[in-house]
């Protein structure tokens, strides 16, 4: 029988893929009182049901955990056995390791965050094939793809119009929670701005596929500009700096490791209310890169909740980088670094697009801590 021992316990991609890898006929969960609870979510993400056992397992008394892995391996003497120490305590991989690497029908399994699987018996490895983009729990998103021709010239007249006036700009396009962000749930409305005359008038479509109208009008010291617009997706680039993730978004399809770009990434509480959000997750192949966008970082506790929210969903594995319009200041870099998430502005940068890619390059198939 081909019997696959996996250990369980932190992350659970490392035991899924695995198990999908190799489609052994039964499996042994090696798990903790704590870790208990994770079974069932890996099982949700196997091909096929597997016959399976659970064995609960002290995290520590280490002559307990040797006594265990010696008894599976006399229960398993005439099968082929695979153990997969990836996940789990690391009492737990010393001792199963130690044990299930004494005879030719076992194997020791561990498979690392760029999805290759390694068999420290046979010293070979092979790199697994998943669709990263399911493994995180994504209630709701838009593809990048759904943007149009049209969308993407509305997006530069958009930031034309940010570079008029910034400060007019922002008062009737950045959102507060207190006062404008419930009247743009509206079909149809306006805001307006309390320093000069300048609005912004919106009109949303009544189908997917149609057209919405947003009329600009912004007058200051520098003069007048009007302006409708009309796209798809042209309220949602009006509004919340939505233009500039959808020029990152823009940059981060034309990298070519990048297989799909989603936009405003959501996630979902167990009691199915809106929890968390990313403004772009690229799925790279290998794994996922998540990418917050700011024009500038005014709050560096956004770089916290960013990183909170990478760990959350995306697991150890993945990448994250947060992308900013104006230089970012030395504190909030420092504060990146102490997460090891990656960042990059736009505006600090001759050749930025190139540049960028240069950089999610080298640090595509780095190991993180």
């Amino acid at each position: 029988m081909k019997v696959h021992i996996t250990l369980v316990g932190g992350q659970i991609r490392p035991v899924y893929r695995t198990i999908n890898a190799i489609s052994p006929d039964y499996v042994v969960y090696i798990c903790s009182s704590k870790s208990k609870k994770d079974i069932n979510e890996i099982k949700k993400f196997l091909n096929k049901e597997i016959e399976c056992e659970e064995i609960e397992l002290t995290p520590t008394a280490p002559l307990v955990i040797k006594e265990k892995a010696e008894e599976l391996a006399n229960r398993y003497a005439n099968d082929n056995v695979t153990v997969n120490i990836t996940s789990g305590l690391k009492s737990w991989s010393y001792f199963f390791g130690l044990e299930f690497s004494k005879q030719s029908n076992f194997a020791v399994l561990y498979i690392d965050q760029n999805n290759v699987l390694y068999n420290y018996k046979t010293f070979t490895s092979e790199s697994i094939e998943s669709d990263i983009l399911e493994d995180i729990p994504i209630a709701s998103y838009v593809d990048f793809n759904t943007y149009t021709s049209e969308d993407s010239a509305v997006a530069l007249e958009i930031e034309s119009l940010r570079h008029f006036d910034y400060k007019i700009f922002n008062e009737l396009t950045i959102l507060n929670p207190g006062k404008n962000k419930a009247a743009l749930s509206a079909k149809e409305g306006t805001i307006t701005s309390a320093t000069s005359p300048s609005f912004v008038k919106w009109r949303k479509s009544n189908a997917d596929k149609a057209n919405c109208e947003i009329q600009f009008c912004i007058e200051s010291k520098k003069g007048k500009i009007e302006k409708t617009l009309s796209s798809p997706h042209a309220f949602d680039l009006s509004f919340s700096s939505g233009w500039f993730e959808y020029k990152v978004a823009g940059m981060m399809s034309r990298w070519h490791v990048a297989k799909r770009v989603l936009m405003n990434c959501r996630f979902k509480s167990l009691e199915n209310k809106e929890k968390n959000e990313v403004d772009i997750i690229v799925d790279a192949g290998k794994k996922a890169i998540f990418v917050e966008c700011k024009t500038q970082i005014f709050n560096s506790t956004d770089i916290d909740k960013f990183n909170s929210v990478i760990k959350n969903y995306g697991g150890n594995g993945c990448k994250g980088i947060f992308i900013t319009e104006a230089p970012m200041q030395a504190m909030n870099i420092e504060k990146c670094n102490d997460h090891n998430l990656l960042n990059f502005s736009l505006k600090s940068q001759n050749n930025a697009e190139s540049k960028l890619f240069f950089l999610l390059n080298t640090q595509l198939n780095e190991i993180n801590t």
